[in-house]
């Protein structure tokens, strides 16, 4: 993000201040939709990272007290591996891969929309 954030045109920011634009101005209207494509990665890369969080549950807490720290991909181990229920893990870590998928999909498909968006409100510029 910072490397996103330091490769911005430096010619749209002074463009900008020269019309006396706020920074809140600034930061919305020009920040944020260059930026939003690496956003978009970024938090695709986060979701994903947050549903494979298996080995630190496992380690620190075992998915207690109780059920409180446990995710779907430690449900699944528990399911298989300690309740041998195979078809019902396999089947959470289906609809874990499905629910990763469409979120990703979701995401990117938002990221394409806003790029293309953002292009063609600078071409019609005057």
């Amino acid at each position: 993000m910072f490397a996103a954030l330091r490769s911005l045109p430096h010619d749209i920011l002074e463009a900008a201040r020269v019309d006396s634009s706020t920074a809140r101005q600034i930061v919305w209207r020009i920040y944020l939709p260059l930026l939003r494509p690496v956003i978009g990665t970024a938090l695709i890369l986060r979701i994903i990272m947050s549903f494979k969080l298996f080995d630190i549950i496992y380690v620190l807490t075992a998915g207690g007290p109780g059920v409180i720290t446990e995710n779907l991909a430690y449900f699944a181990y528990i399911q298989g591996f300690r309740h041998y229920n195979l078809g019902y893990a396999c089947a959470l870590s289906i609809l874990q891969l499905i629910a990763v998928s469409a979120l990703a999909r979701l995401l990117i498909g938002l990221t394409q929309r806003s790029r293309f968006s953002s292009v063609r409100a600078m071409r019609d510029r005057p």
